[in-house]
């Protein structure tokens, strides 16, 4: 699709500009095809270029942004096409057009005509010329009609400005006479003058690249090949909502999968099948019909060499179809499909009598293995300065930091050094290598007679239990180790000292060794911390401790414990808690809000009105 917009979009001999037409009820989202004329085919319906169906993108917004990274893809992806397109049609949508002429910044932007005129008709409509045949008068002043020509006939400027001056002088009365108002629609189409000097004179689109009519003037430009192709995605489509798909709900996935690529997928066939003169809706433009094939040469070629003659077609440029460059058949370089092959004997079956191996087992080896003998380049002979050095194979392998695992042939059987075969003495690649050396039945012998070995045991790697006695052997090394005694108690803590110490009210940032609650040990927010649960208290507290005899003392020194302010967690552990014993500090006072008041009011009873 790409390479197309490059072939028949940036050629000065054979040009045609792409066209751009967002479309939409595909589903939540839009759909944005970028069409072209192929112009090595005649369409047989219509007898000119068809259009075919280029780079879409699926897009949820129709900003110039979204456009912007669009076309900038567009272009990256198509050779020359940002240095030497020549021109784009859109529908005058002012973010599209200002997306592409930022990215393709030397073609030449066309504006269709007909969404033109519809706009000038709805202007119309507005200014109170309501009938159609009173519309007709002013359309056709500014379109022309037949072999009259109008104002957007003009050739330059120039010429615009004088035509607009006469059609001024006719169409101002006229309107004033029907609507009985101040002229209006002569204004419109000053006001987007620049507009049409820049996208729809005649000048314009020969910079643009539109063939000339039999008048020798280029002809006018309108979006029919993005609407044909929106047409075609339509019809596919409700083809595909007819069976059961609601279309209105289509997924991205289901747009790609079911609509786009079976458009993109009937166009190419039609095309192979135009190469051979079959298709029923093209034939070869006269460019290329030296090309073309008669139905018993095309298939007299092989399915592979059709696919690479209609790929070769697809690559010509218009410069090598001027010069009537052959696409060769006899010398064309292309990989024969080699028959599948197979194992000279039944290994499955032969396998089948060995109980140390399950038959999924035998079956999934075997399979890899025939895939290996059809992937000639997955296995390699290892090359050797030692002519007496015995034959060894490189087999490819994804699972090994190598890439590789290599197989050495001995006289009746093949050694591999991955570890499938250290433990079972069989696997994909030494059963390949082995049908590649013609020792297949010697080899299969030998596995049957081999000794199977298991995976190595991880049972060393557990840590014994500690109630363990000592190491095996004919001493122990350690001398018998008792249980503990669970009757001692994890903690040797047993209840807090009560005392009278005040109930500091702090901020989690003046405690960074704070880390939870001692009482609901719910941790301290430390990342998103938002008020009032940005405070605590600090309690500095002693513990009852068990001595030696079995006494409780309380210990020796303080330590400060922190508590959320919260009713439940302070009564829990100080059931004689008052009011009176929790102080704040006048420099955390001044930092409290309200919030923080209304917590320590409600949760601790504290009085803080001044």
């Amino acid at each position: 699709m790409t390479n197309d917009l490059s072939r028949f979009c940036t050629s000065d001999t054979l040009n045609h500009p792409f066209s751009v037409d967002p479309t939409f009820d595909f589903g939540r989202y839009e759909i944005t095809p970028v069409t072209y004329k192929h112009l090595f085919l005649i369409s047989k319906r219509t007898g000119s270029a068809p259009s075919f169906l280029g780079p879409t993108a699926i897009h949820y917004s129709k900003t110039k942004i979204v456009y912007k990274n669009i076309f900038h893809a567009i272009a990256n992806a198509s050779p020359d096409l940002a240095e030497k397109c020549q021109g784009f049609i859109t529908d005058g949508e002012e973010s599209l057009y200002k997306a592409i002429k930022e990215e393709l910044k030397h073609a030449t932007g066309l504006r269709c005509f007909r969404h033109f005129q519809q706009n000038c008709r709805d202007k119309l409509y507005k200014v109170g010329i309501q009938k159609t045949n009173q519309q007709r008068v002013f359309i056709d002043t500014v379109f022309g009609c037949d072999k009259t020509e109008g104002v957007l006939d003009a050739e330059d400027e120039e010429d615009f400005q004088s035509r607009m001056l006469a059609a001024k002088a006719k169409l101002d009365p006229l309107e004033v006479e029907i609507t009985c108002k101040k002229p209006e629609f002569c204004l419109y189409l000053e006001n987007h003058s620049k507009m049409i000097t820049t996208c729809m004179l005649a000048t314009a689109r020969e910079q643009a690249g539109m063939p000339n009519t039999n008048f020798g003037k280029a002809a006018k430009c309108y979006s029919n090949q993005s609407e044909s192709i929106n047409n075609k995605l339509t019809r596919a489509k409700e083809a595909i909502s007819n069976i059961g798909k609601n279309k209105d709900t289509m997924t991205k996935l289901e747009f790609t999968r079911d609509v786009f690529e079976e458009v993109d997928r009937h166009q190419q066939e039609e095309l192979m099948l135009a190469i051979c003169g079959l298709s029923s809706e093209f034939e070869l433009a006269e460019i290329v019909d030296y090309v073309k094939l008669s139905p018993d040469q095309w298939f007299d070629l092989s399915p592979h060499e059709r696919k690479l003659y209609t790929k070769a077609f697809n690559e010509m440029s218009v410069q090598e179809a001027l010069k009537r460059k052959n696409i060769a058949i006899k010398n064309m370089a292309y990989l024969e499909e080699n028959e599948y092959k197979q194992f000279s004997l039944d290994v499955k079956q032969s396998l089948k009598p060995m109980e140390s191996w399950s038959e999924v087992l035998i079956n999934a080896v075997v399979d890899r293995a025939l895939e290996l003998l059809n992937c000639p380049c997955k296995v390699q002979r290892e090359p050797s300065t030692d002519v007496n050095a015995r034959k060894t194979y490189l087999v490819a392998a994804k699972d090994t930091k190598k890439g590789w695992y290599k197989c050495v042939v001995y006289k009746g059987h093949v050694n591999c050094s991955c570890p499938c075969y250290k433990y079972r003495s069989m696997c994909k690649h030494s059963l390949c290598v082995a049908e590649i050396e013609g020792i297949l039945s010697s080899h299969l012998d030998r596995l049957k007679k081999s000794p199977r070995r298991t995976a190595p045991s991880k049972s060393h790697l557990l840590e014994p239990p500690k109630e363990a006695r000592g190491k095996k052997g004919g001493s122990h090394r350690n001398p018998w180790l008792p249980k503990k005694d669970s009757t001692i108690t994890q903690c040797p803590f047993t209840e807090i000292y009560h005392n009278n110490n005040p109930f500091v009210v702090m901020f989690l940032e003046e405690a960074p060794n704070a880390k939870h609650c001692m009482y609901c040990k719910m941790e301290f927010p430390r990342i998103l911390v938002s008020s009032p649960f940005n405070i605590m208290l600090a309690h500095q507290e002693r513990w009852m401790y068990p001595s030696a005899n079995g006494e409780r003392l309380p210990s020796a020194k303080f330590t400060t414990k922190f508590y959320c302010v919260k009713r439940q967690c302070i009564l829990g552990r100080f059931p004689y808690f008052r009011p009176s014993l929790v102080k704040i500090p006048a420099e955390t006072r001044s930092k409290l809000e309200e919030s923080h008041v209304n917590i320590l009011s409600r949760e601790l009873d504290l009085n803080l009105l001044p």
